[in-house]
């Protein structure tokens, strides 16, 4: 016993222990600590030195041969290691343990190192264990929240779109009511306008009748009077015929007539012949010819000695770019020219028109919009026939510029000149600016003879433009023209009066040299 003691005591110095779960095992040779159960080896003693070794895997065998008479034998493995309710009861079953062991102070200040150290290391991971715990918690949390907005977002997307398409259906049906309202109102006024033109056509029509009523009246009335006279003078003639063969008769059976003479008597003297009323004037067949000649050349004005009937100098005027060259090109050529330069100066062109069967020509000056050619083209108006002032339906400057046009034309042109407004582009219905109705408007306050809408693209109403101005001045100049055949387009409305032959001056131009 005794021998066993020195042997132990000799060979541990020092007492290594390694605690699991209250269970300590001593390890021959060796003065540190193991912690088995933790899976860490830590030194507990401040002094190290070679005795010091650490040893994780020892035999049953070496355990019996170092384990003192005495103290029982510890089990070598975890498995065998009762597990205690708790940590405390864990750590007070292994200071009893260490007190059976009766250890020295040295040994135990290292065992309570040892629990020491086993506290504060299980104490750490609680605490990361925590703060895991925490940082996964907040992780959820700021995964929880970011669904949650993005849920939001999405909705928020969902609901705005949903806005979006409302709004644009709304403006759409603003829209659509919009044009619709224009689409009606537009033919509100088309209507009211053709309407009007046909008020304006019937009463026109109507007072054609009547004019012609009335020279019918008027002829049938000169031409009793003509009778008349001529039956009144016939009568006179007789009865003077008579007279005298009477005085004859008597001369010649009275007895006095060779005695007394005729001083006696109150019958005339011969060669004595009263004055006769009226009494048919032989005129030679040559002078005849020169007077008939003469005075057809002044009743028409125009009469054209190489064929035409009628030669007419009409000035067309208006802003630039309003489409006049185009206009005239249509007339002449019924052709359209889109790459047409702008006019310099004053250009001329001749065209041939048969109205009724008889041959009009119209001699038709282009004159430029710019306003440095306006002192020029002035000079042209004071021998013009007739004015065809043109705007741009699709530009309201050019229309609302027609009153200055206006105002040259009669302050610079002969008296009672015809004017017509002409308003080009009507096949651009979606950029129009001017109404029709603003055009008949004008056209009634400044006296124009008409207002009508051209196409020079689509050669729309541009002969009829032409044929209206040479119709209304041949029924000015007396010649016998029917109004008949004037167009009833909603695009054309007529204004002034006819005037009478009377009130135009005769042309001075007489042949149809150009």
């Amino acid at each position: 016993m005794s021998a066993l003691q020195s042997a132990s005591s000799k060979s541990f110095t020092s007492t290594p222990l390694k605690s699991k779960s209250t269970v300590l095992r001593i390890i021959p040779k060796s003065r540190s600590v193991e912690s088995i159960g933790d899976s860490t080896y830590s030194l507990l003693s401040p002094i190290y030195h070679e005795s010091f070794e650490l040893s994780d895997d020892d035999d049953d065998d070496d355990q019996k041969e170092c384990q003192p008479a005495g103290i029982p034998s510890l089990p070598a493995h975890d498995d065998a290691i009762p597990s205690g309710p708790t940590r405390n009861e864990s750590f007070h079953a292994e200071d009893t343990s260490v007190e059976k062991l009766n250890l020295s102070a040295w040994e135990q200040w290292l065992v309570s190192k040892a629990k020491e150290e086993r506290l504060i290391m299980h104490q750490k991971s609680l605490e990361q264990q925590a703060l895991k715990e925490k940082k996964e918690q907040a992780e959820t949390e700021q995964q929880r929240k970011k669904a949650v907005s993005d849920c939001k977002i999405q909705e928020w997307l969902q609901m705005k779109r949903e806005q979006e398409k409302q709004e644009k259906l709304c403006r759409e049906s603003q829209k659509t009511n919009q044009m619709l309202q224009e689409e009606e109102k537009r033919l509100e006024i088309e209507k009211k306008a053709q309407e009007k033109y046909k008020a304006w056509l019937h009463k026109k029509k109507h007072e054609e009748k009547e004019r012609k009523l009335k020279e019918q009246e008027e002829m049938v009335r000169r031409e009793q009077e003509e009778r008349e006279r001529k039956e009144r003078a016939n009568e006179k003639f007789k009865e003077w015929l008579k007279s005298i063969k009477d005085k004859e008769r008597h001369k010649h059976n009275s007895t006095e007539c060779i005695t007394g003479g005729y001083n006696n008597l109150n019958y005339p003297a011969p060669g004595f012949v009263n004055p006769i009323p009226w009494k048919p004037i032989h005129i030679p067949q040559h002078d005849r010819t020169t007077r008939k000649n003469s005075s057809h050349r002044k009743r028409s004005g125009a009469q054209e000695e190489d064929g035409c009937d009628f030669l007419f100098k009409i000035v067309f005027i208006g802003d630039s770019n309003v489409g006049k060259t185009c206009i005239i090109h249509s007339f002449k050529s019924g052709e359209f020219r889109g790459d047409q330069h702008n006019t310099i100066g004053v250009d001329f062109t001749v065209h041939t028109m048969d109205i009724d069967g008889k041959k009009v020509k119209m001699q038709i000056w282009d004159t430029a919009g710019q306003e440095r050619f306006r002192t020029i083209t002035q000079n042209y108006y004071r021998s013009a026939h007739g004015a065809m002032i043109a705007y741009d339906l699709t530009r309201r400057s050019t229309f609302d510029s027609l009153p200055h046009w206006i105002h040259a034309v009669e302050q610079y042109g002969i008296a009672n000149v015809v004017f017509v407004l002409v308003g080009n582009k009507c096949d651009l219905q979606p950029q129009r600016q001017v109404l029709f109705e603003d055009a008949c408007t004008l056209a009634e306050q400044k006296g124009a003879l008409a207002a009508l809408e051209t196409s020079a693209k689509e050669n729309r109403n541009v002969q009829e433009a032409f044929e209206l101005m040479a119709r209304e001045l041949i029924v000015r100049t007396g010649g016998l023209v029917s109004r008949e055949a004037l167009s009833d387009s909603p695009n054309l409305l007529l204004y002034s009066e006819t005037h009478s032959i009377d009130e135009v001056e005769p042309k001075e131009k007489k042949s149809c040299d150009c």
